[in-house]
């Protein structure tokens, strides 16, 4: 009768044991799932990220071409201000 309770203890601890490993697997899957998401959401933001930057270059060149032109402007009200050669 000893070895029989034995077994039984043994038993049930493996039981235990196996839903301990069940439930690490299974923690184990949420924890892939969530890396998962965290990299596609990171590759998500450095495209945008790529995408404001390329706005913002896109920007910069519109100011400077604007800026040559306002220069060119100035340029020639410059030249029409001077009095006439005598």
């Amino acid at each position: 009768m000893g070895e029989n309770v034995t077994n039984e203890l043994i038993f049930e601890n493996l039981k235990k044991v196996r839903a301990g490993i069940v439930e690490l697997r299974n923690g184990m899957a949420d924890l892939r799932r969530d890396m998962r998401d965290l990299k596609e959401e990171a590759i998500s933001t450095r495209e945008e990220i790529q995408a404001l930057r390329r706005d913002v270059l896109r920007q910069e060149r519109g100011f400077a071409a604007l800026q040559l032109d306002m220069d060119q402007v100035k340029t020639r009200l410059e030249g029409q201000d001077s009095p006439p050669p005598t």
